[in-house]
C-alpha cells in the first residue's frame, strides 16, 4: 500500500467488527497477513494504534488533498 510508504496522514473509514462505522486520521505503518487476512496497522492522530482488517474499509483519502488514495475506492 503506497500510503504506508509515504506516512503522511490519512482520512479513513471502515466496519469494526461490530459493524459499526469508525472514522479517524491515520498514518498508515505496515500491512500484516495474519491467517489468511491482511490488516492496515496505524497510529491515530490522538495516539491510539489500530489494526484494521482491510477488507473492511469503506473509504480513504489523503488528509491534506481530500484526494482518494489510488487504488482503493474513495465511496463503497
Amino acid at each position: 500500500m503506497y500510503a504506508v510508504l509515504r506516512r503522511a496522514f490519512i482520512d479513513l473509514s471502515w466496519r469494526n467488527y461490530s459493524d459499526g462505522i469508525c472514522t479517524a486520521c491515520l498514518v498508515p505503518e505496515d500491512v500484516l497477513t495474519r491467517e489468511g487476512a491482511e490488516y492496515l496497522l496505524a497510529i491515530a492522530s490522538d495516539g491510539v494504534r489500530e489494526q484494521i482488517w482491510l477488507d473492511r474499509i469503506l473509504k480513504a483519502n489523503w488528509a491534506a488533498m481530500g484526494e482518494p488514495l489510488d487504488g482503493v475506492a474513495s465511496d463503497i
